[in-house]
């Protein structure tokens, strides 16, 4: 079926599928901006009915945490947190989704600390070959062989 045939709620629930990442000079358009860092991340699986909240939160902080972010999701405001943060919690937000089927990367690593960056590249791995697309948005092309992923095979 095309989005553009959907009825409003397919296409809510076909948006809802898709996980991403805005990595831009100024992190507060990535996120809403009255809200902490806890609810942006978690903003959107609040839709979602198949978990409670709590259980929402604790699925959160487990990615954080498998990203480096060892206290979990912080429930402060995005100015309060520094750049390499945002974006591994950006990672967490794009990989909540529960069924992944896009997940759209606006320059993932740029700013990330250097230790998270091979559990981001073996997530993404692990949801392709699971079925998810993976849309990777850069200036240049990325070495995706440095990285550890085959743009013939894997992407």
């Amino acid at each position: 079926m095309k989005w553009k045939n959907c009825s409003i709620g397919e296409a809510e629930r076909r948006r809802r599928e898709i996980g991403f990442t805005i990595n831009t000079e100024a992190q507060q358009e990535a996120w809403v901006a009255n809200l902490d860092l806890d609810e942006n991340v978690l903003l959107a699986s609040r839709f979602e009915r198949r978990e409670s909240p709590p259980a929402m939160r604790r699925r959160a902080d487990e990615w954080a945490r498998h990203f480096g972010l060892s206290d979990g999701i912080p429930d402060l405001r995005p100015g309060a947190v520094d750049r390499g943060d945002q974006i591994r919690l950006q990672w967490v937000r794009a990989l909540m989704r529960d069924p992944l089927r896009l997940l759209v990367l606006e320059r993932p690593l740029e700013s990330a600390p250097a230790e998270a960056i091979p559990r981001l590249i073996d997530t993404i791995a692990v949801r392709l070959d699971a079925g998810s697309a993976v849309l990777w948005v850069e200036e240049s092309r990325p070495n995706f062989r440095r990285l550890g992923l085959d743009p013939v095979t894997d992407w």
